[in-house]
Parts: structure tokens; C-alpha cells; sequence
């Protein structure tokens, strides 16, 4: 359960970032924006290694 509590939040800050990135984006600042769509990036590459290392669990039969 600890493990969908923490992939949800991180999922709802990557959601958060991407919304600044949109803003930053409007107002034309081109610098921060494209590195904070790299972290944002990096963010999901780690999420997405999280979820595929977890082992599966079991379905009941």
C-alpha cells in the first residue's frame, strides 16, 4: 500500500510540474521551462524503473 501511496503523490507533483512548465512556457521563459521538462522527464523515467522493478503481485484465483 506504501507503494501505490508513493507513485500516487508522484505522479500528482509530476502533474504539478507539468502545469509550471505550461505557465513557464506562456510567459516565455524558455530556459527554466526546457529544464524543468528535463527533470520532469527524469522523474517519469524513475517512476516508470519503480513500477517495473516491483515485483507482480499475485491475483486471486
Amino acid at each position: 500500500m506504501h507503494d501505490t501511496t508513493h507513485d500516487a503523490r508522484l505522479a500528482a507533483i509530476i502533474d504539478q510540474l507539468e502545469h509550471c512548465l505550461i505557465q513557464l512556457d506562456a510567459l516565455e521563459v524558455r530556459g527554466a521551462a526546457l529544464r524543468l521538462d528535463h527533470a520532469i522527464e527524469e522523474l517519469r523515467s524513475a517512476r516508470e524503473r519503480r513500477l517495473g522493478s516491483q515485483p507482480k503481485q499475485e491475483r486471486p484465483a
